[in-house]
């Protein structure tokens, strides 16, 4: 029993368990907002390399003879670029994702 004017302990301990459930599905709600924006982001990334992947990928197959040795390299370079900078947007995905758990 508690004395007038005095809180509950029971009550205390439920409204510091609700403040700490708000905070986290605030958490939780924006984590998933920017899983969302990164998601975007890596798919136009997936887009882009797959609509220059195709070529760059079949010019590097068709050899220095007809596509020379220089612009092979190049192909070769940016296809690798691209594809590292997905790689790194999907594990900071799988971190924020992560962190949301």
């Amino acid at each position: 029993m508690t004395k007038q004017g005095e809180e509950d302990p029971l009550d205390e301990v439920f409204s510091f368990i609700k403040r700490q459930r708000d905070e986290l599905q605030l958490k939780v709600h924006l984590a998933q907002a920017d899983a969302k924006d990164e998601w975007e982001k890596l798919e136009a990334k997936w887009e882009e390399i797959g609509e220059r992947g195709e070529p760059l990928t079949g010019a590097m197959k068709e050899g220095a003879e007809t596509v020379g040795e220089q612009a092979k390299n190049v192909a070769g370079a940016a296809k690798d670029v691209a594809m590292r900078e997905l790689k790194e947007g999907y594990e900071r995905l799988r971190t924020l994702m992560e962190k949301g758990d």
